[in-house]
């Protein structure tokens, strides 16, 4: 081989080489820029995309003073429904340990509803939450409240409390959640300030999130 072949192929892989440091420093970058950081390891802190999925039995609405399940042994007290729901929408964890839903959505299908002449799926419901966040070592805990958008302003339907847990490695782009604990989570409708009614839920859900990237 020549001294100038041997010189060109030299060059060559130095241009290799300082495009190979270069996307490594940029991905460096953007890995710190863009990936979820961990504060002190007591939170997260990013912007995630959403899908969830659930499926929950639940009472009817009922008086408020009315309980749907026994808190203890989560035993019906009055006859239920089985619904499951698909929807997604946005997370956002802070630093400070709170956590916000944004452009929440979900379509709803009540399992029972087979016969002829049934609806069986609900228009989607629109919603928002916010809440808290917190790790223990690689878990994340999440405890959210919700609020149902409607189409007038002075009822207000709320939900909660959605307790999701789950586990992360370093600087994750996706997380997935769960809630099998058997909580009791509690819909409420007021209007003008004053609760009417309330129904009962417990339910198995799943999260899947992916980080967005900007």
């Amino acid at each position: 081989m020549s001294r100038t072949n041997i010189m060109t192929a030299i060059n060559s892989q130095q241009r290799l080489l300082r495009m190979l440091l270069a996307v490594s420093l940029l991905s460096t970058a953007a890995h710190a820029n863009e990936t979820s950081e961990r504060d002190g390891d007591q939170s997260l802190v990013g912007t995630f995309r959403f899908t969830t999925s659930e499926i929950c039995v639940r009472s009817p609405f009922l008086p408020p003073a009315v309980a749907a399940f026994e808190p203890n042994t989560r035993q019906l007290m009055v006859d239920g429904e089985t619904v499951s729901a698909l929807g997604g929408g946005l997370l956002r964890f802070s630093r400070d340990g709170s956590v916000t839903l944004e452009e929440g959505k979900q379509t709803e299908i009540s399992v029972g509803r087979v016969g002829a002449g049934t609806i069986p799926v609900a228009p989607p419901s629109l919603f928002t939450c916010s809440g808290t966040h917190r790790l223990e070592g690689n878990k994340l805990l999440m405890s959210l409240a919700c609020n149902v958008q409607q189409a007038s302003p002075a009822v207000k339907v709320a939900l909660g409390p959605l307790n999701l847990e789950g586990y992360l490695g370093f600087a994750p782009l996706s997380i997935d959640m769960t809630n099998s604990g058997a909580d009791i989570q509690t819909i409420s409708v007021s209007v003008n300030g004053n609760l009417v009614q309330q129904r009962q839920r417990i339910c198995n859900q799943a999260i899947s999130l992916t980080r967005v990237l900007r």
